[in-house]
């Protein structure tokens, strides 16, 4: 654009070059030729220097250019830092082996359950057998009526109750012992399992974070890249339509009669002009 406005004015300056050698321009037209010259001075000034000039606009895209520079450097260490970051590199192997503990929990769980289910079982079996036992036996106490043949029965009854009770008893403390050891499996296992989800939930927030961390990043390059774009599209833009502005101007202006040497020398608008070395003389104030 800064050329084409050059060219433009070096074209003004040689056609008023040429009208003043040739004596054909009124006063009333080089005056005109003279305010489309200052008005072309002034829009490259704007141009340069104006609210949406040059200058701005280079501002604008060095300031979108440190950015882009501090977001690649910002994006460019949080690449580091999650390559670098000694959980996330062991992530897939802590979730396989805790995906295998719990597992692993749960089938334990399930054959304590049994277990329980089982030793239970088994106290209630031997609980009746005591109760019916102990009802016969008393029965047979109760009984005044026995005769003297009936005592080896009932002291052979009598061993087997004294051996059931006992075999009663084994199967108490037995139960109890094993029913305590149960119960501390159970919380061992229940611990560990919190532990477990506590450690899951821990790697899923590290990981969620990050990954908010590396959208936000890519969601500002991308607006940044966009901004970049717009200014780009613009500065392709304005040149073309200033520079369509001022050919416009420049064609529509023609001499329209001539102007003897007397009054070339006498018009006031001649000092004004701004001439390149190489031109014709300044016409005398």
């Amino acid at each position: 654009m800064h050329f084409a406005l050059r060219k433009n004015l070096n074209y003004f300056q040689k056609k008023l070059e040429r009208v003043e050698s040739h004596n054909q321009c009124t006063p009333e037209e080089f005056q005109r030729l003279h305010t489309q010259i200052q008005e072309l001075n002034k829009t490259l000034n704007n141009f340069k220097d104006g609210k949406d000039g040059l200058q701005t606009v280079l501002n604008k895209v060095n300031l979108l250019n440190t950015e882009v520079s501090e977001l690649k450097e910002k994006t460019a260490s949080l690449e580091d830092r999650v390559a670098k970051a000694p959980l996330l590199q062991t992530l897939p192997k802590k979730v396989e082996t805790t995906s295998k503990s719990l597992a692993t929990l749960g089938s334990d769980m399930d054959i304590l359950k049994r277990t329980v289910n089982s030793l239970k079982n088994e106290h209630q079996q031997a609980t009746d057998n005591y109760e019916n036992l102990t009802k016969k036996l008393k029965a047979l106490v109760d009984n005044s009526n026995l005769t003297p043949s009936m005592s080896p029965m009932t002291e052979h009854f009598d061993k087997k109750i004294e051996a059931v009770n006992t075999e009663i008893d084994k199967l108490n403390s037995t139960s109890i012992e094993n029913m305590d050891v149960l119960r501390k499996q159970l919380g061992n296992l229940g611990d560990k399992m919190e532990n477990e989800v506590l450690r899951i939930n821990n790697i899923s927030a590290t990981v969620l974070h990050m990954s908010a961390q590396v959208y936000a990043l890519n969601s500002s390059e991308l607006e940044l890249q966009n901004q970049i774009h717009k200014l780009q599209v613009n500065l392709i833009a304005s040149p073309t339509t200033k520079n369509s502005n001022t050919t416009t101007t420049a064609t529509n202006t023609t001499p329209t009669s001539p102007l003897t040497a007397a009054e070339s020398t006498k018009s006031p608008s001649t000092s004004t002009i701004k001439e390149t070395p190489g031109t014709a003389p300044k016409a005398a104030n």
